[in-house]
């Protein structure tokens, strides 16, 4: 099951596909000029407290300039999660849907750019029907 972006806000899409050699997830494609995700991406068990409350595991960059937690949804394979970049002063939340094939082999990132959710469960549930 895909989610259908249409007409969804500023939404940018990454592929990556893992790496065994790194344990990491090595881009594979981005949007033409689309800099917010990094070239490798790792999951793992989340270890802070305050984050594992909610998201059992986090992907995150090797410099830690972007990182989340993975918050299960109701769609088999999806999380989801957030993105803080602080560009003037200011503080921009995007809203991130992270999709893992079955084999675990390739993420797929749908980035929705300076934009979240009021309601995630609400939004999924349009985004998914």
């Amino acid at each position: 099951m895909k989610p259908n972006i249409t007409g969804s806000p500023g939404c940018w899409i990454y592929s990556y596909t893992y790496n065994f050699e790194s344990s990491h997830y090595h881009i594979v494609s981005r949007p033409l000029g689309s800099l917010a995700l990094p070239e490798k991406l790792k999951i793992e068990p989340t270890q802070r407290k305050d984050i594992k409350q909610r998201a059992g595991f986090l992907i995150r960059s090797k410099a830690n300039e972007f990182y989340t937690g993975l918050l299960p949804t109701d769609y088999p394979g999806y999380f989801a999660g957030d993105h803080k970049l602080k560009m003037k002063r200011k503080e921009k939340k995007s809203f991130v849907l992270f999709h893992l094939s079955p084999d675990q082999i390739q993420l797929t990132i749908y980035y929705f750019n300076g934009w979240y959710p009021i309601n995630r469960e609400q939004f999924l549930t349009k985004l998914f029907h």
